[in-house]
């Protein structure tokens, strides 16, 4: 993670090593400065001084929602009426950024995560600050801040151990192969050694296992390095949450993969992004989607606890 030093000369401070997750983020930063980049946003691209550093149309597509989250699945705390005052709608998310609407207010905003600090431990904050910014009565206290989401919903602590037994699978070679996308990096599927329950997967820089459960053609996708990666997503009794995929037939075959992380994204056997996209750029994409799935499924794993 970086800081830096503003005295007569710009330093970057290393506080420690973030490595692979630099380009999802990992920025410390003033007040101040954030004050301005804010700024910049609001004005479409434009500095306190007028001058149109970015394309406003580049702005409004980086703000709007590139996967849809499907109904009844949000990737982040359900806060919604008749259960709460107020509706935090969540539409889907974009480069970096969910899309969200707060009582009609569109919201544009990523929670933010690494290792035990999350911003939405701020989320209470964010809406009593909307409220007032709205000129509306807010609706949360310094009580029931603290308390949230209680009282309106009970806590509900998950644990993360699969209790899900594991299926024999006379031909799990079935399963492996490479698995694409065109938004995110292959997903590659190798048999673990001589197990016939289990299957070892790559996507990028992350890597873990897929467990198979009792029913049929639904695996259990387990983060298991590097530890960057898989620290967010670990619950209470510091068990990874696992997430399910889907595998899908075609003519008796297996012919594509789906991954659950509050939207369903779809990933075709024997397909690869990456036969499209120029070799030298193939790293920082890796790089970039990695940390994007991440940030998905922590958030998801957030909001099911």
């Amino acid at each position: 993670m970086f800081t830096y030093i503003l005295e007569n000369d710009f330093e970057l401070v290393t506080i420690f090593g973030l490595h692979p997750l630099e380009p999802a983020g990992a920025m410390l930063s003033s007040a101040e400065d954030m004050t301005r980049y804010l700024q910049f946003v609001l004005n479409d691209g434009n500095t306190t001084t007028g001058e149109q550093l970015i394309d406003p149309k580049l702005f409004s597509e980086a703000f709007s929602a590139a996967i849809p989250v499907k109904s009844g699945s949000p990737v982040k705390f359900a806060v919604s009426k008749p259960t709460f005052p107020v509706s935090d709608v969540l539409g889907g998310y974009g480069y970096g950024w969910f899309e969200s609407s707060y009582d009609g207010i569109f919201i544009s905003s990523n929670g933010g995560m690494f290792k035990h600090y999350q911003s939405e431990s701020l989320t209470t904050t964010m809406y009593y600050l909307a409220d007032i910014l709205l000129d509306k009565e807010p609706w949360l206290n310094s009580s029931t801040a603290c308390s949230f989401p209680e009282p309106w919903k009970e806590i509900n602590e998950m644990d993360s151990r699969s209790r899900d037994n594991s299926a024999f699978l006379p031909d799990i070679s079935e399963y492996a192969g490479n698995y694409g996308n065109e938004f995110q990096p292959d997903f590659i599927l190798t048999v673990s050694g001589s197990s016939q329950t289990q299957l070892n997967f790559e996507s990028g820089r992350i890597g873990g296992n897929l467990y198979s459960t009792q029913a049929k053609d639904r695996f259990l996708m387990e983060i298991t390095y590097p530890w960057e990666f898989y620290v967010p997503l670990m619950d209470h009794n510091n068990v990874t949450t696992k997430t399910n995929v889907y595998f899908v037939r075609g003519g008796g075959k297996v012919t594509s993969m789906i991954l659950e992380i509050g939207t369903n994204i779809t990933f075709t056997k024997d397909v690869s992004v990456l036969d499209d996209i120029p070799k030298k750029t193939n790293e920082s994409y890796w790089l970039f989607s990695a940390g994007l799935i991440v940030c998905l499924l922590a958030t998801c794993a957030l909001w099911q606890r």
